[in-house]
């Protein structure tokens, strides 16, 4: 693998990781719309990593999320609940983000908190596979 595609790939999974732990510290302060925002984000990071070790870059959200779509829950390497899940957790940070007094329901954010850290490690996992794939030649 590319040394420079490697970097990348701990880069965005470490800024997953680092905004699903942001998440559940502002679960935790009740900052529910900082909260999802963060949720949103550690998957996209996480996405892109694997899509970055796929030899994939996209500059615009709704290309990651195509490409998630495409390459990775229909040919079933990824469990389709997670792409619903990835398409709830950007419409609520959308609406969030840009539409005033909206405020996501704090028992569905603890849910997606657990589902994020499934998801992450989900894709961890295949990162991990596709870099042994390269080492074998496979």
């Amino acid at each position: 693998m590319p040394a420079n595609r490697e970097t990348l790939v701990r880069y965005w999974m470490d800024k997953a990781r680092r905004s699903l732990n942001a998440a559940r510290r502002e679960f935790e302060e009740q900052n529910y719309d900082f909260c999802a925002n963060r949720l949103y984000y550690a998957v996209f990071y996480a996405v892109s990593a694997v899509l970055i070790l796929q030899g994939k870059s996209f500059k615009k959200h709704s290309g990651v999320r195509a490409a998630l779509h495409r390459d990775l829950i229909k040919p079933g390497i990824i469990p389709e609940e997670y792409g619903t899940l990835y398409d709830a957790l950007l419409r609520d940070r959308e609406e969030i983000d840009y539409i005033a007094f909206v405020e996501p329901d704090p028992e569905v954010i603890k849910e997606e908190i657990i589902k994020v850290g499934e998801l992450l490690n989900i894709l961890a996992d295949i990162i991990v596979t596709i870099k042994e794939g390269w080492e074998t030649g496979k």
